[in-house]
């Protein structure tokens, strides 16, 4: 073996040594950079002394703390707040309840029952729906009250109808429980030529994420805080408690100015000879700007004497914990990799890997030319199954119905589950003349097929074709247009269009 040899044979070692899978391989390099990186930092800190670690802890507050505690937090409320904004804006689209509306608002429980579904599917503390016809306030336990233009607990409603934006997002108490303070987005409801109907909308409650920034105080030694538009405390865990010069600089025009302008901010102020460092970053969905804030405490005593002990413990136990959880997590990554894009009751395509097929599905056809169809199915009266049943029922007709259709498809077909009931069929290559003739084929399975313990079931089915360059927003609210029309048509049948 020579010299020259050995380049070559090391690099084709180290190459056999990585993942092939593309998500493994980002997750291995990042571990390799992270142990490399935080190796490296260890190292050196070993070398500084008393006077570098007044920097250390600085940087700790600046570069650490408080930035990743402020994205920390506003990742909570981009889960909590910002997308029910997403959840408000579907309802708003939702064609069944526009047309729900435009037919006089009957019958009421219609309203309720969707509602209802809306505030299980996504967690809502409340769900509502006001009517700019009759004024009702509809809840999923019924009529709340008939909102009014003298009521001030009711502004929000012709503050949103008279706003040029489609929706608000406001702090306000829960006109179904007025002892709980709720985030509520409110979102406009329009008809035909963009006439306003009313609005839909739902709330979370304060409580989660107050509990969360209260741990964070705790843990890190920080202070949160939420402004408004104008720079006002909005929402804080210990609401009136701001240190009197943050309070004084927040209430400078030019610093309010900035917060309102600016996606991130940072600054400083001294409290009692303490260093006080606060960083801000705006969240536009919202318009609030939160705050995060936290005083520079170096530790005391003879800290340079036993940096070093401290920091090769440190990274001793670093590398040991990166090889356990590497070593523990290796097996568990494919498992997870595939949870992430399935149903866990049946086993199908989730909703967002559905979605995701269809849009990539949308592009080939685009550039090839091909057809493309979608068949969306539900099963009937499936609330009166789980009612007369239970729920371990109803989960098996779902389990059942769903490796029946599968069994059925082609292998270019999809199916995954659309969400409750519903289930969604993507068919490529396939016109509508096609895409009709499997759904009649799989409504008759279904039909003739019973299910041992609940009987016989049926499902309703709307099939669509794509047209040319028909977005998959449009294409999702034709096939759901068809699957409405089969099940105001009686049921049990297919509608296409």
């Amino acid at each position: 073996m020579t010299l020259g040899s050995i380049g070559p044979r090391l690099r084709a070692r180290w190459r056999r040594l990585q993942p092939q899978d593309s998500l493994a391989r980002d997750r291995w390099w990042l571990s390799v950079q992270l142990s490399v990186t935080l190796t490296v930092g260890f190292g050196a800190v070993a070398l500084f002394t008393y006077a570098n670690a007044l920097a250390a802890a600085r940087r700790q507050v600046v570069e650490s703390t408080l930035p990743l505690t402020l994205d920390a937090l506003s990742a909570d409320l981009q889960q909590d707040f910002v997308q029910p904004i997403l959840f408000a804006s579907a309802m708003a689209a939702n064609t069944l309840l526009i047309d729900w509306v435009e037919q006089g608002e009957q019958p009421e429980a219609a309203v309720q029952r969707y509602l209802s579904r809306v505030q299980a599917q996504h967690g809502a503390t409340t769900v509502f729906f006001v009517s700019e016809a009759s004024r009702r306030y509809y809840h999923p336990t019924g009529i709340l009250k008939t909102v009014s233009p003298g009521s001030a607990q009711d502004a929000w409603f012709f503050r949103l109808r008279a706003s040029a934006s489609s929706y608000e997002v406001n702090l306000d108490r829960d006109t179904a429980d007025p002892s709980r303070t709720t985030v509520f987005v409110n979102y406009k409801l329009l008809g035909d030529g963009g006439r306003f109907l009313g609005a839909v909308g739902l709330g979370r409650s304060t409580s989660q994420l107050t509990r969360r920034i209260q741990q964070a105080e705790r843990t890190n030694g920080i202070q949160v805080m939420f402004l408004d538009g104008r720079g006002r405390i909005l929402f804080s865990p210990r609401r009136g408690q701001a240190p009197p010069q943050l309070q004084r600089a927040i209430a400078q025009q030019r610093l309010r100015d900035s917060l309102r302008e600016q996606p991130r901010g940072a600054f400083q102020f001294r409290q009692g000879g303490e260093l006080i460092y606060v960083r801000t970053k705006r969240i536009p969905e919202l318009n609030w700007t939160l705050v995060v804030s936290q005083p520079l405490r170096v530790p005391s005593g003879p800290l340079w004497s036993s940096l070093f002990q401290i920091s090769l413990t440190a990274l001793l136990t670093l590398i040991l914990a990166l090889l356990l959880v590497f070593r523990l997590t290796g097996h568990h990554h494919h498992k997870l990799a595939r949870l992430a894009h399935t149903d866990p009751l049946t086993g199908l395509w989730n909703r967002r890997q559905l979605d995701e097929r269809v849009r990539s599905e949308l592009d080939r056809a685009d550039r090839y030319g091909d057809e493309l169809s979608l068949v969306l199915f539900d099963i009937d009266h499936f609330k009166a199954i789980n009612d007369r049943f239970g729920h371990a029922a109803g989960d098996r007709v779902l389990v059942e119905l769903a490796g029946r259709v599968r069994a059925k498809l082609r292998e270019s077909d999809g199916l995954g589950r659309w969400g409750g009931e519903e289930f969604l069929v993507l068919m490529p290559h396939s016109t509508d003349e096609e895409a009709h003739q499997l759904a009649e084929k799989l409504r008759r399975l279904v039909a003739e097929t019973p299910i041992e313990g609940v009987g016989t079931v049926t499902a309703s089915f709307g099939v669509a074709q794509r047209r040319p360059l028909e977005s998959a927003e449009s294409l999702f609210r034709r096939v759901d247009g068809e699957l409405y029309r089969a099940k105001q048509a009686g049921r049990n049948r297919v509608m296409a269009g």
